[in-house]
């Protein structure tokens, strides 16, 4: 895999764990009064999901050795989950970006909630990781890394 791809996947995985657990472990969520403790066992799970996928993608995006293909799509895949299905999660019944009393207009850039936004710039990176990665092993025909 080239550099350029795992340092963009690593950049992706790092920010992921990080911006879970900055947005999650707060008071808008896991120390939020007006949440039940199974919203906060479910922020928790957000939170412990984005660490593990941030371990993985960091793991493939560095792997010696094996088939450079399979590393680069398990890096894009562990980099792009989290924020496909939180995308996806706006979709479901009753969801809100925010509750009301954090609706606030600098949770927003660019007219977008800033959620949606982490979502647009994380699998735009995630994606140029791969189309790199992608045209090295495809101009060398390298396979193993």
């Amino acid at each position: 895999m080239p550099l350029a791809s795992s340092l963009l996947f690593s950049f992706v995985a790092i920010a992921t764990a990080l911006a879970a657990h900055l947005a999650d472990y707060s008071d808008t969520h896991l120390f939020n009064s007006a949440w039940s403790g199974h919203a906060k066992y479910h922020a928790a799970h957000t939170m412990a999901l984005s660490a593990l996928l941030g371990a993985l993608t960091l793991f493939f995006s560095w792997r010696p050795g094996g088939d450079a293909l399979t590393n680069l799509l398990a890096a894009a895949g562990f980099a792009g989950v989290y924020w496909v299905t939180q995308a996806g999660a706006i979709h479901y019944p009753n969801t809100l970006y925010f509750d009301p009393e954090f609706d606030l207009p600098k949770n927003y850039i660019l007219g977008l909630p800033a959620q949606a936004m982490f979502q647009i710039v994380f699998l735009s990176l995630t994606g140029i990781g791969v189309i790199l990665g992608l045209r090295t092993i495809l101009a060398t025909g390298v396979r193993t890394a």
